[in-house]
């Protein structure tokens, strides 16, 4: 249910890690900045509550507006919720965790600090720009 306690305190910890995401990631492109490994494993660690986040979306009620858009209700169905989600910002969400999930974890078990093709992905991370504006 998107108005359970549950639900709005997980949304405040998600948008809090988005924020410090994308502070972090505006910071290593503005100022080519190099992470130290120990920050990578921060990096890693709210990528993580935002693919959770992702898996979240897909299982949380949605407004959905009559025919006419005058009267809006609680869509319940699952089935609904998940193409509702895919059609609406799956793909942001996507391309903004995946790609640089997987390239954090595989350059972290090569024990790179943070090599210049990893820096490029953080463009990804400014998607999370969207997951904010949602929020308000």
């Amino acid at each position: 249910m998107p108005d359970s306690t549950y639900k709005i305190v997980w949304d405040g910890v998600a948008n809090a890690a988005f924020l410090v995401s994308l502070l972090v990631s505006s910071s290593i492109l503005s100022f080519d900045m190099m992470t130290f490994t120990t920050f990578m494993s921060l990096e890693i660690s709210i990528d993580c509550i935002v693919f959770f986040d992702m898996i979240l979306c897909f299982f949380t009620a949605f407004e959905d507006k009559g025919n006419e858009g005058l009267e809006t209700s609680l869509n319940l169905n699952i089935r609904d919720i998940a193409k509702n989600y895919l059609r609406e910002y799956f793909v942001l969400d996507f391309l903004a965790v995946v790609p640089v999930l997987i390239a954090e974890i595989v350059n972290l078990w090569h024990l790179n600090t943070h090599p210049r093709e990893l820096q490029a992905m953080y463009w990804f991370k400014m998607l999370y720009i969207t997951k904010l504006l949602r929020a308000f």
